[in-house]
């Protein structure tokens, strides 16, 4: 059984008449309509999800910190 996180967003009444509207033409509640929606975007059913080349995890860096990242960038802007 999928675990759920339940959340609440801010959105214009005649947005959400609109979503209303299209979720019952795929006969689909609102909630669900809203999480296929956000699943679609960013890709959650998709067998491999892309990952940046420069991500931490994938360069092999185990522990690394936000200030040593900012010392690094800030050093190669100065020198330049």
């Amino acid at each position: 059984m999928k675990k759920y996180h339940r959340t609440t967003i801010t959105i214009p009444q005649e947005t959400y008449q609109k979503l209303k509207i299209l979720a019952a033409l795929q006969n689909k509640s609102v909630s669900a309509f809203i999480r296929d929606l956000i699943q679609e975007t960013i890709g959650v059913n998709k067998k491999k999800i892309e990952t940046f080349p420069f991500g931490k995890y994938e360069l092999g860096v185990k522990n690394i910190a936000r200030e040593k990242i900012y010392q690094t960038y800030f050093r190669k802007k100065i020198s330049s």
